[in-house]
């Protein structure tokens, strides 16, 4: 084929010049595709008959549970590990610390807030990442998994919690997202600047006719020339 034949007859420098860009082209993609696989949201929307839950979670897992009002039980302001396993009741900054000697350090808890609600026969689902009490039928569903060092937790769980409670008719939508890894971002980053370099600095085509003949020139002169003495070496064979 001719685009083989090119390729085969092309300069070692325009071979490594497309070889580069490709590298840097799927650099980039594979900077998209880590954030686009390790990115969660959360999104729950409560209205006057009950809540629709959309979740999704690393891998591209998608669920979306539909819940009426009289199911829901409760939320709860809960400190999590950093595997998010639920340790117990959340635990302010201000009453965490290590004592070492006579310094006080402080310790950075992650909290989070959870929403328990009873299963019903006719919207049983277990396509979900939350926790199920086979005696009770209660589900408990960890809302916030992104972020933990913030206090935004509080707010959110008392605004379900007032929710729960028939304080409030509706609540505005409680959203949570990020799609954003360090490592995605510094392989789309380098993509990027490998990408402009090589546009400028790539060769991407063979020099033919008088580009050819000046660039043959100079590399002969470079090879004829004496770095040390300064002047040109002679072609003579003695």
């Amino acid at each position: 084929a001719p685009i083989v034949r090119s390729i085969k007859n092309a300069e070692t420098y325009t071979k490594a010049t497309y070889i580069w860009l490709i590298t840097s082209i799927l650099l980039m993609i594979f900077g998209y595709r880590h954030c686009s696989y390790y990115g969660e949201s959360t999104n729950l929307k409560c209205g006057t008959e009950g809540c629709v839950l959309k979740k999704r979670t690393i891998g591209h897992k998608k669920y979306e549970i539909r819940i009426d009002r009289h199911q829901l039980v409760k939320s709860e302001m809960v400190s999590v590990s950093k595997d998010f396993e639920i340790l117990g009741p959340a635990i302010s900054s201000a009453n965490s610390t290590n004592k070492k000697g006579a310094n006080y350090k402080k310790k950075k808890q992650r909290n989070s807030f959870t929403l328990v609600y009873r299963e019903e026969m006719h919207n049983i689902n277990d396509n979900h990442d939350g926790i199920k009490d086979p005696e009770t039928g209660e589900v408990t569903i960890l809302m916030k998994k992104i972020n933990l060092y913030s206090r935004t937790y509080r707010t959110q769980s008392n605004k379900l919690s007032s929710y729960i409670n028939a304080r409030r008719p509706q609540i505005s939508t409680i959203r949570e997202s990020s799609f954003v890894t360090w490592q995605g971002v510094l392989s789309i980053v380098l993509g990027f600047l490998s990408v402009m370099v090589c546009l400028l600095a790539g060769q991407f085509w063979d020099p033919t006719g008088d580009d050819k003949l000046h660039r043959d020139r100079r590399i002969r002169q470079n090879r004829k020339y004496d770095p040390i003495n300064g002047s040109r070496r002679s072609d003579k064979k003695y």
